[in-house]
Parts: C-alpha cells; sequence; structure tokens
C-alpha cells in the first residue's frame, strides 16, 4: 500500500494577500512528490475539503486507500465524509494526543524556506502568490525529489518508534 499524507499548511505561514483577503494552502505527499490546492478565504470548511477531496485526491493520492486526520471539525464534516466516500476512502480520525508524525510537516518547512528566500519587496498579488508556490513546488519536487521520498518511506519507521515508546517523544 502507498502511503500519502495530506495537511493544511502552518497557520500564519503559506498566506498571501490580495487586498486584505487570505489565500490558504492544502497539500499532499506521495511518492509522486508534493502538490498543492488554494483555499479561497485562508481556511478550510467542510464544503472546501470535500471540494478538495473531490477535485483532486484521485490525482493526488489514489493508491491510499485510507487517509487520517487530526481532530479539526472541517475535515470529519458531512461534506467532507461524503466526498471521502465519493472517492472511495476511508478516512480515520487520530486521537487527540496523538504525536505528530506526519512527514508533510518537514516539507512544509523547506517550502516556507523556499517562499522566504523568494519573497518580493513590495506588495505582492494573488496571481503572483500563486505562481510563486507553484514554483517553490516545482522546485521542490526536482531539487529535493529525493528527500520527500525519504520522508515518504520513514512514515514506517516513525510508526514503529512511536509504538516502541508508547506514544512518547520520538526523534522524528
Amino acid at each position: 500500500m502507498a502511503f500519502c499524507t495530506l495537511s493544511p499548511g502552518p497557520s500564519e505561514q503559506l498566506y498571501g494577500y490580495k487586498q486584505g483577503r487570505r489565500l490558504g494552502v492544502w497539500g499532499v505527499l506521495t511518492a509522486e512528490g508534493f502538490s498543492v490546492a488554494f483555499l479561497p478565504g485562508g481556511r478550510v470548511s467542510g464544503s472546501s475539503h470535500a471540494s478538495i477531496v473531490r477535485k483532486y485526491y484521485g490525482r493526488w493520492a489514489g493508491q491510499c486507500p485510507v487517509v487520517f486526520h487530526d481532530g479539526e471539525r472541517a475535515l470529519h464534516s458531512p461534506p467532507a465524509m461524503s466526498a471521502y466516500a465519493t472517492v472511495g476512502v476511508q478516512c480515520g480520525k487520530l486521537p487527540p494526543s496523538s504525536p505528530d508524525l506526519n512527514p508533510i510537516e518537514n516539507v512544509w518547512a523547506m517550502l516556507n524556506s523556499r517562499l522566504a528566500s523568494t519573497k518580493p519587496t513590495a506588495w505582492e498579488s494573488e496571481k503572483a502568490f500563486r505562481v510563486r508556490v507553484r514554483n517553490a513546488v516545482l522546485w521542490l519536487n526536482s531539487s529535493r525529489g529525493a528527500v520527500l521520498k525519504r520522508l515518504i518511506s520513514s512514515m514506517p519507521r516513525r510508526v514503529e518508534a512511536c509504538v516502541e515508546v508508547k506514544g512518547a517523544l520520538t526523534p522524528y
């Protein structure tokens, strides 16, 4: 079974602004690489998450029959759960105190670093921000592809380490 991980970007770091409106970024990490989608309004809702699942999930992570999310309500809302059922994927909920083993967190850090190094000195339009994010994702997939593959392949070790220490802190 392939492993994939889906996640919204870190709360304040991956947002662009256009005339005061926020634009959030949602991402997925699979063995094929990292991909993103944009969330108008900057926040995920049950309906926006359902739309992302229906629109992108088959292309992003068609080989992953199960996805686990934290307790964020929007990710387990009726519209989202219906969308997962429509694309044939089970959606599980992680316990509230579960350790964060998600390798995509490492990818968000790399993406944030790349975006910081390419940040414009003046105001940036929404279109320019989207282009800059897409370019950063292309850069990650081309120049850091081996790192992304190692992150995906590290998941069994991450889970094993967590089980070994009975849910306590791990090196991950």
